[in-house]
Formats: structure tokens, C-alpha cells, sequence
């Protein structure tokens, strides 16, 4: 009877958070499967380098306005219904991609998925992290998961949509999965576990930047992201146009890189509990500046690319939450959403200025190089700021 009880009390747990997951995992997959698109949308509508960079662009500016705006918005609506508002913005956006006849279309429907995802994704890990306290780690360490799996699947499904379907068949499919999800939550699968409280308090972004350790818990987001763009955009080119090795291995590549940072960060997170999320942000950085230094050889074996590639993944992708996980110790209870925004604009700032930064240094230095200036040291700098700046929270 006791076993029952606790499979049925399992299954209640997993129908609550399934919502959760749908969502976060269909902005994953969107995220990973516009570029291996975007170059049928190129040939499709007739578009221009600077109308293709916009899609990106405007993508990534209103992800980073909705996660800098959640805080405002969840003064007037409960986290239920702010996920709802989210998740059918997400919604949406992809069913609008799906159809998209027209460029004006196109830029309009990621426009809508970077407000919803920047609005979930902060609500994602503040909840999960609220669902264990005692094992914060291991729970934020399944949102990073969940984003992993996105890039792991979304380019081998984008890949076999366009080869028989078009590519906007797979952003309908990726609709219908965020369909289930609000269905899920408009039944109220999801009510007691968003609805942690009925309307969140607030602390101001500025009052929060005025804490020391929060400042340089923003910072290290910023440098991280900073430096794991450069590697999620530059390294593949890198490794496709001057070390020459083929597309395949190239997907297989970063394919591992994101199956390693899956478990990693499931690894990483149930660790830090234990150990402490400084601590093992600590480790992690160092190894990934350690691992970054590799792409400063220019030439390489490909086994060694494989290798470099899953570690590297197993080791960088924790930093999010990682550094999400710090941020929310260091803070009271009612700031902790504002607070995981607030890292996470940061995140999105990095990432938004560092393709651009090495484009423009392409031409002074050797891309493997230049790819290790921008990352090896930006994993060191977040390490020392982590021992000098941040506390271990117990």
C-alpha cells in the first residue's frame, strides 16, 4: 500500500511539472533548430545577410527584454498565470513560424517567442527551485537538462524536416507540443506547484545590484555566457572552415557536447548540494578555461575534437545554473524571481555582444586564437571573481 502511495505521489509530481517541461523544452528546441533552418528560409524568401542577422538579433533582444521585464510583470499576475501568459506566447510564436509566408511574418513570430522565452525562462528556474529547497542543485540542474536535450534533438529533427517535410513543418510539431503544454496547465495539472504564492514581492534590479554578491554573481553570468557563445557560434565554423573536418563530425561534435552538458549538469547539480554551488563553479570554470585553451593549437586530431567537445560540454553548460543557483541563495525569499531575471539578462547580454566582438578582431588574429582570448580567460576572471566576491551560502 505504502508503494502505491508513493508511485501515485511520484506521478503527481511528474503531471505538475510536465507543463513545465513541455514549454522549456520547445523554446530549446526552437532555439536550436532556427540556424540548421535558416538557410532554406535565406533561399526561400529572398533574404538579405542583414535581414538574416535581424532574425537572430530580434530574437535575442526580446529574450533579453522579457527576462528584464519579468519582474515588473509578475507584480500583476501570479507565477500560474505568467506562466500561461508565457507559454502561449511561445505557442504562439512557433505556430506562426510554422506558417510564416512572409518575412515580416518571420520577424514577428520570433520576436513573440523571445518575449515568452525570456519570461519563462527565469519562472522555469525559480520554480524548480523552490519545488526541493534541500536539493535546489539537483532541480535547477534539471532545467539545464531539459535545454540540453533541446540541442541534442532539435538540429537532427530540423535536418529531417527539411529533407522531406520543409522546415516549417518542424516548428508546427514543436506548436503542438506547446498546445499539450498549455492544455496541461489550463487543467490545472500545474496549479499547486506554479502557485507557490498567489502574487510575488518584489526587490528592484537596482537595490538588488547593490548587493556585492549579487553584482558579481550578474557579472560572472556575463562572462560566462559571454564565452559559451563564442563557442556554441565560432567553434563550428572553426572546426568546419580551418581545420577542415566534415559537417558530420562536426554535428557529432557538438551533438556530444550537448548529450555530456545534459548529464553534467544533472551530475554537477546533484553535487553541488552536497559540496556547495561556489565550489563546483569554481572546478567547472577552471577546467572549461583548461579546455579552452585546446582550440589555441589551430590544428588538431579529431579524436581530440571529440574529446575536447564532450568535456567541454559537461563542464560549461552547469554555469547557468550554477550561477542561478548562488544568486538565488544569496537573496531573500521574495526576490528570489526577480533575482534569477536579473542573472539571466546578464546572461543574455554576454551573449548577444560576443558573436559580434569576434568578428571584429577576425582580422588581426587566427581564429583558434582568438577563440581561446575570448574564452579561456573569461572562465578564469568568473573564477576569481567567484573566490573573492561570493560567499559559500549554506
Amino acid at each position: 500500500m505504502y508503494g502505491l502511495t508513493k508511485l501515485l505521489n511520484s506521478l503527481n509530481f511528474l503531471l505538475g511539472i510536465l507543463p513545465i517541461i513541455l514549454s522549456f523544452l520547445t523554446f530549446s528546441l526552437f532555439r536550436f533548430s532556427l540556424g540548421i533552418a535558416t538557410p532554406k528560409i535565406i533561399v526561400e524568401l529572398s533574404l538579405t545577410p542583414f535581414q538574416t542577422g535581424l532574425i537572430f538579433s530580434s530574437n535575442l533582444i526580446t529574450m533579453a527584454l522579457g527576462m528584464f521585464l519579468v519582474n515588473k510583470v509578475s507584480e500583476k499576475l501570479s507565477n500560474f498565470r505568467l506562466f500561461l501568459l508565457s507559454s502561449g506566447l511561445i505557442l504562439t510564436s512557433l505556430i506562426l513560424l510554422g506558417l510564416a509566408w512572409d518575412y515580416f511574418i518571420l520577424i514577428f513570430s520570433v520576436t513573440l517567442m523571445g518575449i515568452g522565452s525570456g519570461l519563462l525562462n527565469p519562472l522555469v528556474f525559480f520554480v524548480l527551485g523552490k519545488l526541493n529547497p534541500s536539493r535546489k542543485g539537483l532541480m535547477l540542474g534539471l532545467g539545464n537538462t531539459i535545454y540540453s536535450i533541446g540541442g541534442v534533438l532539435g538540429p537532427i529533427l530540423t535536418a529531417l524536416s527539411i529533407a522531406s517535410l520543409g522546415w516549417r513543418f518542424i516548428f508546427l510539431v514543436y506548436g503542438f507540443i506547446a498546445v499539450i503544454a498549455v492544455i496541461f496547465n489550463l487543467l490545472k495539472r500545474a496549479s499547486m506547484i506554479l502557485s507557490t504564492n498567489s502574487m510575488n514581492a518584489h526587490a528592484s534590479y537596482f537595490n538588488l545590484l547593490k548587493k556585492k554578491e549579487v553584482l558579481n554573481s550578474c557579472l560572472c553570468m556575463f562572462l560566462s555566457n559571454f564565452a559559451f557563445v563564442i563557442v556554441i557560434s565560432w567553434v563550428p565554423i572553426f572546426l568546419s572552415t580551418k581545420m577542415m573536418i566534415e559537417a558530420q563530425t562536426v554535428g557529432i561534435a557538438f551533438m556530444l557536447f550537448s548529450l555530456l552538458g545534459a548529464l553534467g549538469s544533472i551530475i554537477t547539480g546533484a553535487m553541488s548540494d552536497k559540496f556547495g554551488d561556489r565550489n563546483l563553479l569554481i572546478l567547472t570554470s577552471l577546467l572549461s578555461a583548461l579546455l579552452s585553451f585546446i582550440y589555441s593549437l589551430e590544428s588538431y586530431p579529431v579524436e581530440l575534437v571529440l574529446i575536447q567537445a564532450s568535456l567541454l560540454g559537461f563542464f560549461v553548460i552547469p554555469f547557468w545554473m550554477l550561477l542561478t543557483s548562488i544568486a538565488q541563495r544569496i537573496v531573500d525569499e521574495e526576490s528570489k524571481l526577480a533575482v534569477t531575471g536579473l542573472i539571466q539578462t546578464f546572461a543574455l547580454l554576454g551573449g548577444i555582444i560576443s558573436p559580434l566582438s569576434l568578428s571584429l578582431l577576425i582580422d588581426t588574429f587566427s581564429m583558434g586564437i582568438l577563440i581561446s582570448m575570448l574564452t579561456m580567460p573569461f572562465f578564469i576572471l568568473t573564477t576569481f571573481i567567484v573566490v573573492l566576491g561570493i560567499k559559500q551560502i549554506k
